[in-house]
């Protein structure tokens, strides 16, 4: 597998050799036009399908928390019997009734 730092001297290498060196600057502004407009993704947990009012809600939520917008995945699973989970980065927050009830089973 490849560096990072051998595909960016292969390619600055590529436009050098095809007398293309002087679009360098476009290229660069366009990788950071993109990067900026890529979100981040969220994985929510729902024991129900949740309408648009509390995605929005929730997106809120993770922009106040993490500082950043997030796109969500969101998956129906039953077994958790009401609330939500949402696993962000490396991040877990469990809000669902059955994570409190086994943190509640744990503390008696």
């Amino acid at each position: 597998m490849k560096k990072a730092e051998d595909i960016v001297e292969g390619f600055l290498h590529f436009l050098s050799s095809s007398r293309n060196l002087d679009l360098l600057p476009q290229i660069i502004s366009l990788l950071s036009q993109e990067q900026e407009g890529k979100k981040d993704e969220a994985k929510i947990i729902s024991a129900v399908v949740l309408n648009p009012e509390e995605e929005e809600r929730i997106k809120q939520y993770l922009k106040r928390k993490f500082g950043k917008n997030f796109v969500l995945k969101i998956e129906i699973n039953e077994e958790i019997m009401g609330g939500l989970i949402i696993k962000v980065e490396d991040k877990v927050i469990d809000l669902s009734l059955d994570g409190k009830l086994k943190s509640l089973k744990e503390q008696l």
